[in-house]
């Protein structure tokens, strides 16, 4: 067996970090989301409630993401990642997927 690092865990640990220091209040943690993409500096497409759609930087309604924003980003250069591909799962993968998660909730749940 390899001890290869398996990064899903760390968004589970990340996720649950997240959570946990907001005692798992939802209201807190989309406050604090939001407050977040204000204060980025990045350019954000929003929907409206009719589903229009338009774009926004700290805070402020602009006309786009800029120059700079539209390039894809570099790899990275020790894994060769391309963050600027998300890749989801089919739906026909989704239920094996949601299996896997609740038995490893299951199983750290019994070890706890």
């Amino acid at each position: 067996m390899t001890d290869e690092h398996d990064p899903i865990e760390d968004i589970y640990r990340y996720r649950e970090e997240y959570a946990a220091r907001f005692n798992y209040d939802l209201d807190a943690m989309f406050a604090d989301m939001e407050e977040r993409q204000r204060t980025s500096g990045r350019t954000i497409l929003c929907r409206r409630a009719d589903g229009t759609e338009y774009w926004k930087r700290n805070g402020v309604e602009v006309d786009g993401p800029s120059e700079e924003e539209r390039q894809p980003p570099p790899p990275l250069p020790d894994r060769g990642i391309d963050l600027g591909v998300v890749v989801y799962p089919s739906p026909e993968e989704i239920p094996a997927i949601r299996a896997r998660q609740a038995a490893e909730k299951a199983a750290r749940e019994s070890v706890a």
